[in-house]
């Protein structure tokens, strides 16, 4: 049974809230990209040290309000800066409008005894669901002959329960603490167990799931890695490519993919591959060679981004590549910090949250969302998602100080405040999907 969506102001969500203030329930540690995570550049890889080398500080965007949709704003020193919507977002627009979320029994999990408050949130706003970790390779397949769905299956039963879909992420992934022990040294034959890995999760899925990261970064391109550009994991190792070639296993998970579930749509999914023109590269040619092999349905942009970096023409540019391809386009895991430590210096302070920051990132969210709408045409657009719904669980805090040294209590990234309350940000995204300027009106 699908349970319908009702309009905002008789929703429960203004209870839901004065519940959680009322009985203070505290957040654990990050979530985000996993236990794992990485800057500018993964979600998700927090062990690297690399850093994006293009990654700058610059001056934010101006400021925007709002729509037909519209909403009222509220700041004060007793609470944070907040809207109060009088839409739903993801009935603004015609492609999944995605969140991702922790499940089982992560920080910030929607199935928590006081986990209400989140899932009414994600069910007014949003259209599909992305797991931040529990579907990821060790999650799903522990061991050779063994497979653990439980978790998974639970959140994607509440999808359909809600009328939502789910992205998968992701069935190929290279760090140490995902790999599956089997897989590292596997001496057998690694293209027929590859091949068994994904064909066994896609088919326990079926159509619940509607689309997949098949392969989720295979690129490095930064000066203190490999020279050809490809990422030399346990996966590049069990047949390095020849010169000039993209590393077999990419190509034997799609194929296990397609062939198990031809319907569903397939995606590389990538990190700084708009602004940094080597990554781009990269990932374009992974996306030719599948491509012309029948096996690929789009490239996902993780575009973990910053309040001035990357340029719109940057995030334009590397979109059109994808169109002028025939292939759909799917942002897949944004956040826009309000800092970027990665500048070059000392780290910045941590700003103060104000209405004028506020107000500009809300317009950095809608120019985001309006480049993606402008550039790729309807038929093409595999989706929108944020990584994560409250700005306290947000993996960015932790990556920054791992990487950097640099501490911040927030950097602010997401759509949502911790209070669960709507930030001008939710407002900007509304803008562009209902074609309004991203003014300062």
């Amino acid at each position: 049974m699908t349970i319908p969506k009702i309009p905002y102001r008789f929703s429960t969500l203004a209870t839901a809230l004065l519940t959680v203030a009322l009985t203070a329930c505290g957040s654990d540690s990050d979530n985000g990209g996993g236990a794992s995570s990485q800057s500018s550049q993964s979600s998700e890889n927090a062990s690297s040290s690399s850093t994006s080398a293009s990654s700058q500080t610059s001056a934010s965007s101006e400021a925007s309000t709002s729509s037909e949709a519209s909403s009222s704003s509220s700041a004060s020193s007793e609470g944070p800066i907040s809207i109060e919507p009088d839409f739903q977002l993801s009935l603004l627009a015609d492609f999944p409008v995605g969140v991702a979320v922790s499940a089982a029994s992560e920080p910030y999990t929607i199935f928590g005894n006081n986990a209400q408050p989140r899932r009414d949130v994600i069910v007014e706003h949003f259209s599909q669901l992305t797991a931040g970790n529990i579907m990821k390779m060790s999650y799903l397949h522990p061991e050779e002959d063994r497979y653990t769905f439980d978790d998974a299956d639970e959140l994607v039963n509440f999808a359909q329960t809600n009328g939502m879909s789910v992205h998968g992420h992701a069935l190929v992934w290279h760090p140490d603490y995902q790999v599956p022990n089997f897989m590292n040294g596997y001496e057998g034959d690694w293209e027929a167990m590859l091949t068994d890995h994904v064909t066994t999760i896609v088919n326990h899925f079926g159509d619940t799931v509607v689309s997949w990261d098949v392969v989720n970064e295979a690129v490095d391109t930064y000066s203190s890695n490999p020279s050809d550009g490809w990422r030399h994991s346990v996966f590049y190792n069990y047949e390095p490519p020849a010169e000039g070639e993209v590393p077999p296993y990419i190509e034997v998970a799609f194929q296990a993919a397609h062939d198990a579930k031809p319907e569903l749509d397939l995606y590389y999914n990538d990190y700084d591959n708009t602004a940094n023109a080597d990554r781009l590269a990269k990932t374009l040619e992974i996306a030719d060679h599948l491509d012309d092999k029948g096996i690929i349905d789009g490239v996902g942009f993780q575009m973990h981004v910053y309040m001035g970096y990357p340029s719109l023409d940057a995030f334009r540019n590397a979109f059109q590549e994808v169109v002028d391809r025939g292939l759909k386009v799917k942002v897949t895991e944004l956040d826009v910090a309000v800092v970027n430590p990665y500048g070059g210096g000392e780290p910045p302070p941590q700003p103060d949250y104000d209405m004028e920051l506020a107000t500009a990132q809300k317009v950095r969210f809608c120019e985001i969302a309006e480049v993606y709408l402008e550039t790729v045409p309807a038929e093409l657009r595999g989706g929108f998602t944020v990584w994560g719904l409250t700005d306290d669980e947000s993996w960015l805090m932790n990556q920054f100080e791992n990487a950097t040294g640099a501490e911040y209590d927030d950097v602010w990234p997401l759509l949502f405040n911790a209070d669960l309350s709507a930030k001008p940000a939710l407002q900007g995204v509304a803008d562009a999907f209902n074609g309004e300027p991203c003014s300062a009106e």
